[in-house]
């Protein structure tokens, strides 16, 4: 890498440990994956009350998660000096970095990795993930979203023979994006796959034309931008042999998951994430998605941010990343619709 392109963060003992850990709560989600939330749960709100101004002065006092008053996107953006541990980090900083697009998944300060939210919800967000918090996203990549048995390509085991496209937001520092060109500078180059990226924003028969002559083994997406592809790929119009889709960033509805099945005769796997913690919850085989709770708190609440019994759709949701010590998130107002259903 050159000094313009500093090497994106990467931590072989963090890595090993949340690979470790995410295996073991894996095996025992009742055993070790409760004792793995406690933990890292007291270790957020300890360096949060001491080393972050803001949950400092918001929160003297606090013990508990329940101490911590919900807290919104707009409020952090207006605080973002006094939000993160590390002193160093500063709006005005981080701002400046992500406003040059050439600098995409490049280290920043040495230790972090920037990205940005659209601003769907009306307020832009820049979130700063730290090594610790990347191993844990890189671990439940591999070991849940895409090891729960529906398929064989996977970004966390890097084949040469397979060949990607990724049809996203493109132009800005957004997870997606950020999170492919990352794992593109730290894989060897012997052993990296092909990996070709598409805007979204393209017109249609130009992403399906430039699709066509890739011929890519994984499709990675939104599920709508797949269902467009797959009415493309049922009239004839686009001849893909896909070993897997990979979907998530939007709702999958059962009618899209249908079509696009049905179009390109291989498995869809879906995901459910966000800028704030990029993989919530994953799908398993049967088509469900099982929150890592291990590495999260996801609270469902209502239209007063109080909690919600299982079942019943909340009108927000309430985020605590347990990965991220850097730029704490305790109680944070995702604004998602969620509903928790009590089967295994």
């Amino acid at each position: 890498m050159t000094a313009q392109h500093p090497s994106p963060p990467f931590d072989t003992w963090l890595w090993m440990q949340a690979w470790s850990e995410t295996w073991c709560a894996g095996l025992d989600p009742a055993g070790a994956g409760q004792r793995l939330r406690a933990q890292r749960l007291a270790r957020l709100s300890d360096a949060a009350l001491r080393d972050s101004p803001f949950y400092r002065q918001r929160h003297p006092g606090a013990h508990e998660l329940a101490d911590f008053r919900p807290v919104s996107k707009a409020e952090l953006m207006a605080h973002f000096d006094d939000w993160a541990t590390d002193r160093r980090i500063t709006r005005a900083a981080a701002q400046a970095f992500v406003a040059d697009p050439e600098r995409i998944a490049d280290g920043w300060l040495g230790h972090y990795l920037l990205w940005t939210s659209s601003g769907t919800s009306g307020e832009p967000g820049v979130f700063v993930q730290d090594a610790r918090s990347l191993a844990a996203y890189d671990a439940i990549d591999a070991l849940r979203l895409r090891g729960a048995g529906a398929g064989q390509a996977s970004l966390g085991s890097w084949g040469a023979r397979q060949r990607f496209a990724f049809v996203g937001a493109t132009g800005g520092h957004f997870a997606g994006l950020v999170s492919m060109e990352r794992l593109r500078r730290l894989v060897p180059a012997a052993l990296a796959p092909e990996i070709r990226v598409l805007s979204v924003l393209e017109p249609l028969c130009d992403v399906a034309q430039a699709l066509q002559a890739q011929q890519p083994s994984v499709l990675i997406t939104y599920p709508s931008c797949a269902a467009a592809l797959a009415r493309l790929q049922e009239a004839g119009q686009l001849r893909l042999a896909l070993e897997e889709v990979w979907m998530g960033g939007e709702q999958l509805s059962a009618e899209q998951r249908q079509q696009i099945q049905a179009a390109f005769g291989c498995p869809v796997r879906n995901n459910y994430g966000a800028s704030e913690f990029f993989t919530i919850a994953w799908e398993c085989a049967h088509g469900e998605l099982h929150l890592n709770d291990d590495w999260l708190v996801l609270e469902p609440v209502d239209e007063r941010l109080q909690p919600l019994p299982v079942g019943e759709m909340s009108h927000s949701t309430l985020l605590t990343n347990l990965a991220n010590l850097t730029q704490p998130l305790l109680r944070y107002q995702l604004g998602d619709r969620v509903r928790r259903v009590a089967e295994r």
